[in-house]
C-alpha cells in the first residue's frame, strides 16, 4: 500500500518541495493551504505523516494538532515553523508532534524526516521524549544553525548569555558547531 503524506502549509514551496523529493520513494503527497482545507482532506482520507505549519492563516497550528491528534493517534505529525522557540517546540511535543522542525528546510531534511516516520524507527518510543530532551535538540539545532556563535543563538532563543553558557554545559553542548 503506498504511503502518503500531507503537507498542511499556507506557502506553497513546502508542498511543493515534499512531492519532489518523495516522488521517487513512491510516496504520495497532498497539500493544504489551511487549518479547515486540512481537516477537510484528513476526512476523506488517512494520512501515514503530517506536515502542519503552525502559523496558517485561520487557525494556529497546535490548535489543529490537537483536532487531528484527538481523531487518530497513529498519525505522525511533525511540526513546521518559521517561529521556532524552545515554547513552540515543547507545547508541540506535549499536544502530540512527533517531531518539530524550524524552518527553511533542505530537500534533503524533510526527506529524511519524513521517510523516519514512515519507517516507523522512532528513537522517541524506546524511551519517551522528555521536555529536556526538545530542549536539548532545540538549542543544538539553533547552535548548528549559527555555528556555534553563542551570543546569536541567545538571541535567537530569547534567553541570557548566561543562559545559554548553563544550558550548553547541562546537556554537553559544548561541541555543537
Amino acid at each position: 500500500m503506498k504511503k502518503k503524506v500531507l503537507v498542511i502549509d499556507d506557502e506553497k514551496e513546502l508542498g511543493l518541495m515534499a512531492r519532489e523529493v518523495l516522488a521517487d520513494d513512491g510516496v504520495d503527497v497532498s497539500v493544504a493551504y489551511t487549518a479547515l482545507d486540512g481537516l477537510e482532506v484528513l476526512k476523506r482520507s488517512r494520512y501515514d505523516v503530517v506536515l502542519l505549519d503552525l502559523m496558517l492563516p485561520d487557525e494556529h497550528g497546535l490548535t489543529l494538532l490537537k483536532q487531528i491528534r484527538d481523531k487518530d493517534l497513529m498519525t505522525r505529525i511533525v511540526i513546521v515553523t518559521a517561529y521556532g522557540s524552545i515554547e513552540s517546540a515543547v507545547e508541540a511535543m506535549k499536544s502530540g508532534a512527533n517531531d518539530f522542525l524550524a524552518k527553511p528546510l533542505s530537500p534533503e531534511v524533510v526527506r529524511e524526516v519524513v521517510l523516519k516516520q514512515l519507517s516507523g524507527k522512532f528513537e522517541e518510543e524506546a524511551h519517551p521524549i522528555t521536555m529536556q530532551d526538545v530542549e536539548r535538540r532545540h538549542i543544538a539545532y539553533v547552535l548548528r544553525l549559527f555555528r556555534g556563535n553563542r551570543r546569536k543563538t541567545a538571541e535567537a532563543l530569547g534567553i541570557s548569555l548566561r543562559t545559554l553558557y548553563y544550558k550548553i554545559k547541562q546537556f554537553d553542548l559544548r561541541d555543537v558547531r
